[in-house]
Parts: C-alpha cells; structure tokens; sequence
C-alpha cells in the first residue's frame, strides 16, 4: 500500500504515456517494490517480471552497497522496457529522476 501511496505522492503517474516507474526500498521491513504505470504494464511482455530488478537491489543491499543495487536495477528497468518502450529521439524528462528519502 505504501509504494501505490508514493507513486502518486511523488507524481510518478503524471507522465504523458503513463510510462512512470518507482522502485520503493523499505529497508526495516527488507522489502523492495516496483511499480510501473498503465501506459508500461500495457506494453509489457506477460512474461517479464519485476522480480529480477527487485533481486538486483536486494543482492546490492547484502553485499552493503545499496546504491549500486539500485543502479543495477534502475538499468535492468530500462533494458525491459527498451523494446515494447524504445527511447524516443527528443526524450524528456516529464518527472525527477530522483531519489526520494522517507522518514
């Protein structure tokens, strides 16, 4: 419930594509989310999963380095979406690409 709360918080569906993503990491309940918008689990292949970018950030927080998990995941998130979602040729960035920290 919490990462569906963020996604919408921190506007991740105000993308003219509905094409917004976020990746949640609650680190105390060692928990890692990914949600992705309508306009992305429309184009998505049925047989791809989230679970392998959920894995990537997990095994980069067992080895203590968070931030490299995030990285590997935020690239696998682009290599899935590279063909049913090719970059367009002027792209632009309709929301942050940031981090967001909750307390």
């Amino acid at each position: 419930r919490r990462a569906v709360r963020a996604f919408a918080e921190h506007g991740r569906h105000r993308t003219q594509g509905a094409t917004g993503i976020l990746i949640l990491v609650a680190p105390f309940e060692h928990e890692v989310v990914v949600l992705a918008d309508r306009g992305v689990n429309r184009r998505l292949d049925p047989d791809k999963s989230w679970e392998e970018v959920v894995e990537l950030v997990l095994s980069g927080i067992r080895v203590g380095d968070g931030a490299s998990g995030i990285v590997a995941g935020v690239e696998r998130c682009g290599e899935i979406l590279s063909h049913p979602l090719p970059p367009q040729d002027e792209p632009r960035d309709e929301i942050p690409r940031s981090l967001v920290i909750e307390e």
